[in-house]
């Protein structure tokens, strides 16, 4: 064959008539060019055979299957889109546990709150019928607020009971637990990171709950401002600050703690429900840093 190299003997690629060519379709690794038909060269250092594109003149070496090439790329940046939307997505599920547990808390703190100032008001208005018959008909809510000192969860005289009862428990408790499962899931996904990632994440996460808690804030705050505010909503705005941070606390330290130590958790949860042949692709929980700190 004129101008083409030397590749026959046991180095010579396997292929039907002439083996100094490439005999199928496969498209060039930079250009997507069809090197069908193109000469097998042989690089004169390492003895290894490749094909240089008549396109792009990128090398390929001559392998048994054939490299996916551009479309490997391409298919490449799809999973990358997925994984990223994913993480996006995880990012936003991540939130859940924090604004749902201090959306709970502050609004049984708020009812109760609200109920222990009707009873105050009445208390106080029962010693003088003409002030009951005001507290009981006014819509002056505020005003009755202002007259009792207006007190607040930490106020002389108030009881934890007043603005914390138990029934804002079961909130807190399933949402700190939902908030270490989620911890865990992102204690996998960083299995290769160290702790300033994870830190950077819980950070992420924080300040999207507060950014979704703000609105709330707001709307508390207009409610209880309006002339025509209701005793509920004095008693939400009293307990705000209060009820969203122990609501708000708790989840977030969970999910943070299972981030950052949850790994060895993962591991067993893994080898427990998996066999070893399945769990071979998750091998990098295994190889992830012992040492969050490195």
């Amino acid at each position: 064959m004129s101008g083409a190299p030397d590749v026959t003997g046991p180095e010579a690629p396997r292929a039907h008539g002439d083996p100094g060519r490439i005999r199928c379709d496969r498209p060039c690794i930079g250009c997507g060019q069809n090197l069908v038909g193109t000469p097998i060269r042989r690089e004169p250092a390492t003895g290894l055979l490749h094909v240089l594109c008549p396109e792009c003149g990128r090398a390929a070496g001559v392998q048994e299957y054939p490299a996916l090439g551009i479309w490997g790329r391409r298919l490449g940046r799809i999973i990358a889109g997925v994984v990223v939307i994913l993480l996006l997505s995880l990012l936003g599920v991540s939130t859940i546990p924090m604004v749902a547990s201090a959306t709970g808390v502050h609004a049984f703190s708020g009812t109760r709150f609200a109920e222990w100032l009707d009873r105050q008001g009445t208390d106080r208005a029962s010693r003088d019928p003409a002030e009951f018959r005001i507290w009981r008909r006014s819509t002056e809510n505020r005003l009755h607020y202002d007259a009792l000192g207006r007190p607040g969860p930490f106020s002389p005289g108030v009881p934890v009971e007043a603005w914390f009862p138990p029934d804002a428990i079961v909130p807190l408790l399933f949402s700190t637990l939902g908030g270490a499962l989620i911890g865990l899931v992102w204690s996998a996904c960083l299995a290769q990171h160290g702790v300033r990632t994870v830190l950077i994440v819980c950070a992420v996460i924080m300040g999207l709950s507060a950014l979704f808690l703000s609105a709330q804030w707001l709307s508390v705050m207009a409610r209880s401002s309006a002339p025509d505010a209701t005793l509920r909503s004095i008693g939400e705005r009293a307990v705000l600050p209060a009820s969203l941070l122990i609501g708000f606390l708790p989840p977030l330290l969970a999910l943070a703690g299972a981030a950052i130590f949850g790994l060895p958790v993962v591991r067993v949860v893994i080898r427990t429900l998996l066999p070893p042949r399945l769990s071979a692709p998750l091998l990098d929980l295994w190889r992830g840093t012992t040492d969050r700190g490195r």
